[in-house]
Parts: structure tokens; sequence; C-alpha cells
């Protein structure tokens, strides 16, 4: 026994090992989204010149813990090294107790190796180009499949140490993104279930199973977790109870609602609402630039109403009214079926815009039908009802995410890859008790479908991580022009939604503009940032950097918030590659400087 686990160690730390070696020699390490930077940025303090614990993306204990570390060692790249790091742990999770099923030494190393290509056929991105959303959700999925895999034991205390990883796991995942980590809770459902019919499937056999123990293990372990919850929540509430940053979690909140679910209904069509609300034509266009920090009349309470207008079914021509149920229903059956694809635009500097579900569901059918082919030539009702059970919880948050109408991949893909470990756990668990030749097929075809998918996945991120370090050129130029220039800049949020990072390049002075928008817009940290470097907060004189050589908007917007015709001077213009510019306008009342 000493020695098998010696044996699955040394594969599972070998088979991490090999497969971050590849992610590394392939390609590099990159953040996904300004939103993963602007976490590092505050925590590392980049942001205000202090490491600083309120992210509020992420839940306050982790993002207290991270700010820590970086105020004892600030030249680390602590972020980036924490998401590598998780990724690991997970990955190394998933095959040890996969691998710990198989019985001979060569099975353990095929699986590892099936392992590896189906993470670098399906989630190489991913791992290149991190996100905490995903790292979330990939902790989750780790979770489910120890907790499935885990070794049978009818005692309460016994089953508690032997999850102790899982639960860690899905804690730190709440702490990373606590509304990832709710979604997959019907995973976690589907790993249980499957774990109490094999129990059942046991007493059937003859041994007598304690129903009252059965429920109080599991019972133990949401009890643990819940316990957990509720002291994150406490802390992060605690963390967050000053009346500056309850005003602020609201703003956040209410832009959240109109800015990734509900849209901004068009102008001219809902004249009527807008009126009623205080916003004119040139407080719509500020909003729609989402540039709205510039004007501080524009609130929560502003932000509420559009979003409570569009849940309410009355707003003409807006893209987030809700739908019915039968409507989100079969557009759900209908993408399963036909191996749901969007359209991908891989010149595109975003990855949601390769939503590559295809791989993903190629591999969960064919453990599926895998599945269901070995229950019917086994004739084994209990893994008709798991396979049954898994196909049904699964729909619960997809149709969740249908209904909300956010499928970007930072969400679907965590979700599809649990379901590939949880439907592999199954299949090996299965197996390994009955014959192998079943399972030996079936990782041969996840073995090619992966190699294919390599080759995919390899083009389009070498493609796209250039496409990256074009447009790191003209975030570093805009670092030096601020550094090297006085004054304080507003940067125009969509000018810069395309800017990311190499985790372990050099850090970026950004300690003299913010964005005139998005998540952290009307924050304490903002006021922090401007308060030390001596911003006056009267907006008639200000200085804006944007992509965009005609700003008429927010002219318009000035002139309407003034009474007075706003004078626009491009001072400068910031250089990047391929033709990119960044325009650097001073505006005011008069041809003075525009010193803010």
């Amino acid at each position: 026994m000493k020695n098998e686990k010696r044996i699955n160690l040394i594969i599972s730390t070998a088979s991490t090992i090999i497969l971050w070696a590849l992610v590394a020699l392939c390609f590099d390490f990159f953040y996904e989204l300004n939103d993963d930077i602007l976490i590092k940025d505050i925590v590392a303090g980049i942001y205000t010149g202090i490491p600083e614990a309120h992210n509020n993306q992420m839940m306050y204990p982790i993002s207290l813990l991270l700010s820590m570390i970086y105020k004892v060692f600030p030249k680390i790249a602590w972020f980036g090294l924490f998401e590598i790091a998780g990724f690991m742990v997970c990955f190394y999770m998933i095959t040890y107790r996969m691998i710990a099923v198989m019985r001979k030494a060569y099975s353990k190393v095929i699986l590892a190796v099936v392992l590896i290509l189906i993470w670098m056929g399906l989630y190489a991105w991913e791992l290149s180009i991190m996100q905490y959303t995903v790292l979330a959700g990939t902790m989750c999925a780790a979770a489910c499949v120890w907790l499935y895999l885990n070794e049978p034991t009818y005692d309460v205390k016994a089953m508690l140490c032997k999850n102790i990883p899982a639960i860690v796991l899905v804690l730190i995942a709440f702490n990373i993104r606590s509304e990832m980590c709710l979604l997959m809770v019907p995973y976690m459902g589907i790993a249980a279930i499957g774990r109490m019919i094999d129990e059942e499937r046991v007493a059937g056999e003859g041994m007598h199973i304690n129903v009252k123990k059965v429920c109080a293990k599991y019972a133990s372990i949401c009890a643990v977790l819940a316990i957990g919850v509720l002291i994150t929540y406490i802390a992060d509430i605690a963390a967050y109870s000053s009346d500056e940053w309850k005003n602020y979690r609201e703003v956040f909140d209410a832009r959240t609602d109109v800015y990734d679910f509900t849209g901004i209904p068009p102008y001219d069509e809902n004249v009527s609402f807008y009126e009623s609300i205080d916003v004119d034509i040139n407080k719509y266009n500020l909003l729609c630039n989402y540039n709205y920090a510039l004007d501080d009349s524009i609130d929560a309470d502003t932000l509420n109403a559009i979003a409570m207008y569009v849940h309410s079914g009355n707003a003409s021509k807006a893209m987030g009214a809700p739908k019915s149920i039968k409507t989100i229903v079969s557009q759900y059956v209908k993408d399963f079926v036909k191996l749901r694809m969007e359209d991908a635009d891989i010149s595109s500097p975003f990855a949601d815009d390769i939503n590559q579900l295809m791989p993903f569901n190629i591999v969960i059918m064919l453990l599926y039908v895998s599945l269901i082919l070995i229950a019917i030539v086994m004739k084994n009702k209990w893994l008709a009802i798991k396979v049954i059970s898994a196909a049904i919880v699964r729909s619960v948050p997809w149709i969740y995410v249908y209904m909300k109408g956010r499928l970007v991949t930072r969400i679907t893909h965590p979700m599809l890859m649990c379901e590939v470990m949880l439907l592999l756990a199954i299949l090996i668990y299965e197996c390994v008790k009955g014959t192998k030749v079943y399972l030996y097929l079936t990782l041969a075809l996840l073995m090619g479908i992966s190699i294919i998918n390599i080759s995919g996945q390899y083009t389009n991120i070498c493609m796209k991580q250039e496409i990256r370090d074009n447009k790191n050129v003209l975030a570093r130029q805009l670092s030096e022009y601020v550094s090297s220039n006085d004054g304080y800049f507003y940067v125009d949020v969509y000018s810069t939604v395309s800017m990311t990072e190499r985790v372990f390049d050099a850090t970026l002075d950004k300690s003299r503009w913010q964005l005139a928008g998005g998540w952290m817009a009307c924050s304490p940290l903002d006021s922090e940032k401007r308060h030390l470097a001596d911003v006056n907060e009267d907006m008639r004189q200000f200085n804006f950097i944007s992509e965009e050589e005609n700003i008429a908007w927010l002219t318009e917007w000035y002139k309407s918030k003034y009474g007075k015709d706003a004078i626009v001077d491009i001072c400068d213009v910031i250089e990047g590659t391929n033709n990119e510019h960044l325009y650097v306008y001073r505006i005011g009342e008069d041809n003075g400087t525009a010193t803010t």
C-alpha cells in the first residue's frame, strides 16, 4: 500500500511538472483581462502606492492575505504565481485521485498521459492566459473529483479528514470568486450523488449501509463548508462596513447589473424613461462609453433604475430584456445537441471571441455515450442512474447561465472542464471494477481528440499572445507618458480593455492615471488615489486620454454639465504598434493648461 501511494505521488508530481513545462515552453503567462490586472495592481500596491485588500472582486480574507504578502515581498509577482500554483494544485489533485483508482503502474502512466493531453487540448488557453474566475471554477472541479473518488469510509470524522483538501479548495474558490463557486455547487451535487449511489450499490451486494451515517457524512462536509462561507461573508461585510465602501458597493452592484446583464436601452426609443431619471442624451452617451465616473450625478440610483427598467420588460429594444423559461430551455437543449460553437474571430484580442465549446462538447458527448453503452452492456442500472442524474443536474447551472445571458468562456470553460473530469472519474471507477476494454478504448479516443485540438490551441494562443504583446506596447507607452508629464489623467475605459500584461513583466507606473469608469470607479480607492496625487476634484479642467480622435460626445456632455463650451486641445499623441494611437486631451473652459 505504501509503495502504491509512493508511485501515485511520483506519477502525479511528474505529470504536473511535465504539463507546466509544456505550457511554459510553448507559451508565456499572461493575465486574461484587465480585471485580473486591476486586482493585481490593488493588492500589490501599484494602484494607490500601498498594498490594499479592498479589491471588491475577491472576498476580503484572500485579498488581505495577498496584500500582506506583497507588503513583505513587494518585488515578486505573487498574484500571478498564486494563479499558476492554483491551477497546478488542481491538476495534481485530479491526477492523483484518478490514478489511485488504477491498479497497475502502466495503467496509471497511461491515464496520466491522457490527462496531460486533455488539459493541453482543452485548457491550454486557461493555463497560459489566466483568469481568476476560471481558477475558482477549476478549484471546484478538482474538489468534485476528489470527493467522488474518495476512498469509502463509514465514519463521519474519517470522511471529513479524507476530504479536507476538497473542502479547502472550495473555500479558497469561494474567496477568489464567490459567484463562480456557487455556480459550481450542482457539480458538487453530482459528485455527492454518485458516491451515495455507490454506497447503495454496496448495500445491494450484501453490506448493510446505515442511512443515517451516510447522510451524516455528507451533512458534515456541508456544515464545514457553510461555516467557512459564513466566516468569509462576515469578514467581508465587516471590511466593507464604512459608509464610503457601502456607497461604492451599491454603485458596483448596479453597474454589474447594467453592463454585464441588462445592457443600456437605446435613448430615442426610451426617451420618456431617461427624462424621468434625469438622464439626457449627453449623460446617456457617457454611460454608453462606460465613462460614467466623470459625472458625479450618475450614481447607484441611476444605474439601478436602468437595470430595473430592463428587468420589467418595459424597455424598448433592450438587448437584456427578460426571456421566457421555455425560450431559455429550448435554446439550451438546441445548443447542447448541435455541439454549440460561437463564431470565432481569432484576430480579435479578446478570449471570449474564441468561444471554443465544440471540443469540450465532443469530449463530453463521447464520455456520456461511453458510459451509457457500458451501463447497457454490463446491465449496470446504478451506472445508468448516475449518468442520468449527472445529465439532469448539469442542466441547472447551464440554464441559469443562459437565463443571465453570460455565455463567456471564463464561466463556461470551467463548467465544461468540471463535467469532463467528473465523467472521466465515473468511467474510471466503473471500468476498473469491471472490464477495462471500454476504458482503454475511450481513453484512446480522448487522446486522439486532444492531440487534434492541441494543434488548434497552439496556433490560436500564439496568435493571441502576439496580439497581446503589440497591445502591451501601447500600455507601456501610456505608463511612460504619464510618468514623464505633469498632471493627473483620466483614461477612456474602452481604449484600454484590450491591454493586458505578462505575469512576469516589469511593473508599470499607474499612480497618476485612472479609468473614467469601470468596476473600481467611484470607490474610496479612487478617491485615495486622487488625494495622493494632489488632484483637484473640480472637473471643469481635466486631462483625458482616448483612442478616439473625435470626442464630441465628451465636449457635448461638458457643455450640458457646466453650461459652457469645452475647449479641447490635443496636446500629445501616444504611439503604439500597428498604427495604434492614444490621444491626450486637455479639456477646460479656456485655453490655459488643464491641470486637474
